[in-house]
């Protein structure tokens, strides 16, 4: 009997040394019967360097020029995987030998799952793994409390909780409407890959062992959200997803739980636009907050956009202990 092939998208941009331990650890995989798709949107060829010293048959890389960015570099890629599942591999990650294999076990003894997903270590630039930042990520999603094996609703768990990282799912392919993968999406790539695959409202597959690796670092997108106009467009995608999601029939059981969320994400936005001294959008961001979901936030945040602009900066980076 022939073992289902699962088509990993590798996105890869100019980190040749990352690129080369990503797929390292892709090739050491226990599980072998994978097509690996490369998508390079670097400027250079450091990478298909890389690519061409490990020559591996099963490597097919592409090198886009001029770059794509990152959510269209990888929609090429899921787009032309030929797979029956599906999942990702960024150049700065890492994957654990039994990974692939276990995520496939799962799908395959469970057909009636979309997705298969596990927990992951939080890694260093060096790739040393911290083990107290892993422990407060798995608590933080609520990994650490979810009993491994078949998790029958998983919309809120997925969606609200957001405890599944799609970026370290393995995704039934037949299930995807890779059609509907809107540029607006951008960086959330991943919470989209979760939301197309969960809004068939089938179940999904959890191992609660560690079998991948998320890498933090000097340019992770994690570390960039600190930068203001960085994280408002962060919120200008996660913006954009939640009101697909509110707007989602299929999304009905957890709408309620949805609409908090993104009158959440519209004060967030607003005291981003108030930080950068951009006073009507944010008068406009609580305004749609308070008509969603009134909250003393909403509020406070549309008192503070009344003020001049030198005083509402100040109210907010003494909140933030500036």
């Amino acid at each position: 009997m022939s073992l289902p092939t699962v088509s990993v998208v590798v996105s890869a941009y100019e980190r040749p040394a990352m690129l080369r331990a990503s797929l390292q650890s892709l090739l050491a995989q226990t599980y072998g019967q994978m097509e690996i798709l490369v998508q390079d949107d670097s400027p250079s060829d450091l990478c298909a360097e890389v690519v061409e010293d490990l020559a591996d048959p099963r490597i097919l890389y592409t090198h886009h020029q001029p770059s794509l960015g990152t959510l269209a570099n990888l929609r090429a890629g899921y787009r032309k995987a030929k797979g029956t599942y599906v999942a990702t591999l960024n150049d700065d990650d890492l994957y654990e030998p039994q990974y692939l294999e276990t995520m496939v076990r799962g799908l395959e003894q469970h057909p009636e799952c979309c997705l298969a997903f596990a927990d992951h270590n939080i890694i260093d630039g060096e790739g040393r793994v911290h083990v107290g930042a892993s422990d407060r990520n798995s608590a933080g999603f609520g990994r650490d409390r979810l009993e491994p094996g078949v998790i029958d609703s998983p919309l809120e768990l997925a969606l609200v909780r957001k405890s599944v990282p799609g970026m370290f799912a393995v995704f039934r392919r037949e299930l995807m409407d890779w059609s509907d993968f809107p540029d607006e999406a951008n960086s959330g790539y991943d919470f989209w890959l979760t939301y197309l695959a969960v809004r068939t409202r089938r179940p999904v597959f959890y191992s609660d062992q560690r079998l991948t690796s998320y890498r933090t670092h000097e340019g992770s997108q994690t570390a960039s959200f600190t930068d203001p106009d960085k994280r408002l467009r962060s919120l200008a995608y996660d913006l954009f997803m939640h009101r697909r999601f509110f707007e989602d029939e299929r999304l009905r059981p957890v709408q309620d739980s949805i609409r908090e969320r993104l009158a959440a994400i519209l004060v967030s936005t607003g005291n981003a636009h108030l930080q950068m001294g951009q006073r009507n959008p944010a008068r406009k961001a609580f305004r749609q907050a308070l008509a969603l979901a009134p909250s003393r936030r909403a509020r406070a945040g549309l008192a503070l956009a009344a003020l001049p602009a030198s005083i509402s900066k100040a109210v907010l980076r003494a909140r933030a202990g500036v």
